[in-house]
């Protein structure tokens, strides 16, 4: 169990150091392979600690190292679709900045994304947007998602359009 809890310890330790690199560095910039590198270091702490802890149970170890694996590819999913700024995420973004918009608006906004019927329609159906007659309108649901991905970037110092 002890090894489980460290893979997580180590992650998540991985992904401060990430944080703190990308706050003190410029932030034009995507640090995805900085990450790779954090990540590979603890992940080489990690593996040196396992090993020293149950040097004879290899099986032990590969499942606690597999595990520390598979969560660096979600961290950079996650961590890459932020700072690329999807347009679900900028649609949030300009309506949270004002009461309502209309669909003329909206483009106007995302500079002609031509994928705003799409995501409007499924910022509609996941109960992020209304429609009221022409406007368009943010739920207290996709505010609270907004604010989630605004907290995101604030904590990982990667300030978007958001």
């Amino acid at each position: 169990m002890i090894d489980l809890i460290s893979s997580l310890v180590f992650f998540f330790l991985a992904i401060i150091t990430h944080a703190v690199y990308c706050r003190r560095h410029n932030q034009q910039f995507l640090y995805a392979k900085a990450f790779i590198i954090i990540a590979c270091v603890y992940g080489l702490v990690h593996v040196a600690l396992i090993l020293s802890i149950h040097a004879s149970s290899t099986r032990l170890v590969l499942t606690s190292v597999a595990l520390y694996l598979l969560l660096i590819p979600v961290f950079l999913i996650i961590y890459v679709s932020m700072i690329l700024m999807s347009p679900s995420k900028k649609l949030l973004n300009a309506l949270s900045r004002h009461s309502a918009l209309t669909e003329e608006q909206l483009l106007e906004a995302l500079d002609g994304n031509t994928l705003i019927n799409v995501r409007l329609e499924e910022l509609m159906q996941s109960g992020c947007v209304v429609k009221q007659g022409s406007v368009y309108q943010l739920t207290s649901s996709g505010l609270t998602v907004y604010r989630g991905l605004s907290l995101y970037e604030m904590v990982s110092g990667r300030r978007g359009e958001g």
